[in-house]
């Protein structure tokens, strides 16, 4: 298993580049930008960061809405891929889709055959065991139709996001945090110029 897990991918890009001796030509990419479209006016996708920082690195890119698929077509245009870049949003909607769309499994059969993760903010949260820890950042009505928050899984920990950014700072404040570490989970903060990398049995925390 290879994951890349980012508060934010476009900080980061260059410590997956280097992590897995990437010469970026060379590597097939799909972008997921789903997590954003329950927003009320996401930025096209060609102007978001976590897009650009993979063009302008050279990376061949090809942009899959899991919103518009369904898991066979997703295997099909996922088989010739060695990087998956999730990008960030609202962590509940984009866990919707992944599920809806049956991209989980998809991914729980291409992961172990060599499949590159790589996660920026809910794209990252999303693999954790369950994502309810989440909502004092994002809004789990973004996804009614959601039955449960179980995540993908991939790792054993809770991934937070943007700790103490300034433009999330609140987030890390008051109720959030008493109840945060009263939990006996394991977890993670991150700032946005840090990242973890899982391979097979091992994680690390690298940082820019």
């Amino acid at each position: 298993m290879n994951l890349f897990l980012a508060s934010k991918i476009d900080q980061t890009i260059d410590l997956l580049i280097r992590e897995y001796n990437m010469n970026p030509a060379n590597v097939p990419t799909a972008f997921i930008p789903t997590a954003q479209n329950c927003f009320t006016s996401p930025p096209p996708v060609e102007e978001r960061r976590s897009y650009q920082c993979l063009v302008q690195r050279g990376f061949p890119i090809h942009i899959i809405d899991i919103e518009k698929e369904q898991e066979a077509s997703l295997l099909h245009k996922l088989l010739p891929i060695k990087l998956i870049v999730v990008g960030g949003g609202n962590t509940y909607y984009l866990l919707y889709h992944m599920k809806r769309s049956g991209l989980h499994r998809v991914l729980a059969s291409l992961i172990p055959k060599g499949l590159i993760y790589a996660g920026s903010s809910a794209g990252s949260c999303v693999c954790s065991p369950d994502v309810t820890y989440i909502r004092h950042h994002d809004d789990p009505t973004a996804a009614s139709a959601l039955s449960d928050f179980q995540g993908m899984g991939f790792v054993d920990f809770e991934i937070y996001p943007h700790c103490i950014e300034s433009q999330y700072e609140a987030d890390y404040t008051g109720e959030f945090l008493t109840e945060t570490l009263k939990s006996n989970t394991k977890k993670v903060f991150l700032r946005d110029h840090q990242a973890i990398v899982v391979k097979n049995d091992w994680c690390k925390l690298v940082s820019v």
